[in-house]
């Protein structure tokens, strides 16, 4: 099983809660009982992990019946990772797009028309399946550049998940060979009232 730094699974924190994958019943009441706890205390983690889930059960059972889409699939070790979206987050990521990226290049010439605004679109690599909150690729790119990889990366998550950030950044970066060349990270701290880029 990999970790990929943090104290826990994949960069997760050693708190956040794991299942095995029993059948779509259960994977619905685990990711509603997790958010009813999210909901109840935001100092909870932002992410659920299921074992056992092979990519039968991924494509054929829960393509279309998560209520979150999910964050990262690993295909040796058969995880899961669920992330919950709060609103918190989703509005940190939405606002980032608009006022620094999109309303910015708009006035600079208009250079946000030639962007692919891809959104939260999952990218396949060698050994996992993973997805950024917002992801960017020019419309021109250099000879031979494969369209397969975004240019720009908006990771966001809490700042206490700094790790899974960081590995999140790595495996853009190496998994990528460099395609991705930029990947922005938002920390927010809800109790602190803090976000870190």
């Amino acid at each position: 099983m990999a970790s990929l730094g943090g104290d826990g699974l994949f960069g997760t924190r050693a708190t956040t809660s794991k299942y095995e994958y029993q059948n779509i019943d259960h994977f619905t009441a685990m990711q509603n009982q997790e958010l009813e706890l999210f909901e109840a205390d935001h100092t909870r983690r932002l992410f659920i992990i299921f074992f056992n889930v092979t990519e039968r059960i991924l494509k054929e059972e829960l393509a279309n019946n998560t209520i979150f889409p999910f964050e990262s699939y690993f295909f040796r070790d058969k995880v899961l990772i669920i992330k919950i979206e709060s609103r918190a987050y989703a509005t940190a990521h939405e606002r980032l797009d608009q006022l620094l990226l999109i309303d910015r290049l708009h006035g600079m010439g208009g250079l946000d028309k030639q962007l692919y605004l891809f959104g939260a679109a999952h990218v396949e690599g060698n050994e996992r399946v993973k997805r950024a909150d917002k992801t960017y690729l020019p419309k021109k790119l250099p000879k031979g550049r494969s369209r397969k990889w975004p240019t720009l990366v908006i990771e966001v998550g809490d700042s206490e998940s700094y790790q899974k950030l960081v590995s999140d950044v790595a495996w853009w970066q190496s998994e990528s060979q460099g395609d991705v060349q930029i990947v922005l990270t938002v920390g927010i701290n809800q109790q602190r009232k803090e976000i870190t880029f």
